[in-house]
Parts: C-alpha cells; structure tokens; sequence
C-alpha cells in the first residue's frame, strides 16, 4: 500500500469526479483495513482540504463527509463519551503531528 500511496494522494487532484470519488474509497477501505495506516493522516489532511473547498464538487464533498464519518463511527460500535472523542482526536492528533513534522 506504501508505494501507492503517494501515487493515488496525486489523484485526488484529478479532473475527474469519479476518479477523485474511486480515490477517495480506496483510502476508506484501506484505512478501515488497517487504522494505523502510516499514511492516514496525510490522507485526512487532503481530504479535509478538499471538503473546505468550494469549488469541489458537492458529490465529492458528500462522500468525504461519509467516509470520515465511517471512519470516525464505525457502525456496530457504541460511544461513550471518552471514546468517542477520542474516536476524532486520534486522527485529528495524528494531522497535527503530522503538519508539525512538515514544517520543520
């Protein structure tokens, strides 16, 4: 999955709506596959860049919304209220970490 990564993050950027949606699910599935994906919070930092944008499709936007929240909430899985903010610190704790690496 590493030696894709990089490759499939680019296509996020894609002309295309499908293609960028296809993206989009290849990274769900792969995280949910595997939540300590080393690359994950690359991933969600581009998708929540992409999710602020205006100009990006409302298609697009609606399954990043779905996809963070299938990440973030699994179904099945019942939330107290530490876990489930640590269900969204976590990944939003690995963003930060993973800015802060970038800047320096």
């Amino acid at each position: 999955a590493n030696s894709f990564h990089s490759p499939l993050l680019s296509r996020l950027n894609d002309g295309g709506i499908s293609v960028r949606k296809r993206v989009i699910k290849i990274f769900r599935d792969l995280i949910s596959g595997n939540p300590s994906y080393p690359g994950r919070a690359s991933v969600f930092m581009k998708l929540l860049d992409q999710v602020s944008d205006r100009k990006e499709d409302d298609g697009v936007r609606d399954l990043i919304l779905e996809t963070f929240r299938i990440l973030w909430f699994p179904e099945g899985k019942s939330y107290g209220p530490k876990s489930a903010t640590l269900a969204v610190v976590t990944p939003l704790r690995d963003i930060r970490t993973n800015t802060s690496a970038e800047d320096t």
